[in-house]
């Protein structure tokens, strides 16, 4: 996953890629919001596809109809073509995607700049990067939906300690330590809520259960809401081997 704003990311799928987007596309739309996903052999080409059928389809681009899928698009639907580019181009007769695909790499090279043409002719063709960018994981979370909404403390409690459970066996695997605690909860008219706590460096499952019974009652002291969904985060994550703590000793 390459996350590359607070509502877009990217996924690399290994098979059944229509089926395991429309289980993403559930999960999001579980959450009371619409998505839109596009899927192709590269990220540039799935950025476009995504496009299609906003703000809520599903749009998959086929290995063999990628000059059909972009024949005839705007200059600047082409990431890195702005309005003076497009300006230059249009200039020269060179009007959508397909003049582009065809147009002459010496005269392109002159409008734009020899580096800049070959990127051009390399998206007029469908071919861009496919390499996922994730970087260092920075928070864990869990998020589910209650058998009933609710603003008791004793159920609420019960169904943050499964979610616990979930996140520390995360947190196991990947061998972190963390700094903050963050409590979700969602209410019935999915307006979102989030309290946060800054904990010294733990690791522990009672950590987050201490710090998550906190937070909730100071939720349920300011807000009169009934609840649909809980939620636990884990962040400032470190290396456990790379943490010293008075508990380290």
């Amino acid at each position: 996953i390459q996350k590359t704003s607070v509502d877009e990311a990217y996924f690399r799928l290994d098979g059944e890629e229509v089926g395991k987007a429309k289980k993403i596309k559930a999960s999001v739309e579980s959450l009371g919001l619409s998505a839109s996903i596009g899927i192709a052999t590269n990220k540039f080409l799935a950025k476009l596809a995504s496009e299609e059928d906003k703000p809520d389809g599903l749009f998959r681009v086929e290995k063999e109809e990628v000059n059909e899928f972009l024949s005839g698009k705007d200059l600047r639907e082409l990431h890195g073509v702005g309005s003076k580019t497009e300006e230059k181009l249009k200039h020269n007769g060179i009007e959508d995607v397909d003049d582009l695909r065809e147009a002459n790499n010496s005269k392109l090279s002159e409008i734009v700049g020899r580096d800049r043409a070959a990127a051009m002719k390399q998206k007029a063709a469908g071919k861009g990067s496919r390499k996922l960018e994730s970087g260092e994981q920075k928070q864990i979370s869990k998020i589910k939906t209650m058998e009933r909404n609710s603003r008791n403390k004793r159920y609420m409690m019960k169904e943050l300690e499964e979610l616990s459970q979930r996140l520390h066996e995360r947190v196991e695997e990947k061998q972190k330590a963390f700094r903050k605690v963050t409590l979700i909860a969602i209410d019935t008219e999915l307006n979102q809520y989030t309290r946060s706590s800054k904990i010294d460096t733990a690791e522990s499952r009672q950590d987050m259960i201490e710090k998550a019974e906190t937070l909730l009652e100071k939720l349920l002291d300011q807000k009169e809401s009934h609840f649909r969904r809980l939620g636990l985060r884990v962040s400032d994550l470190v290396d456990r081997e790379a943490q010293m703590t008075l508990k380290s000793f």
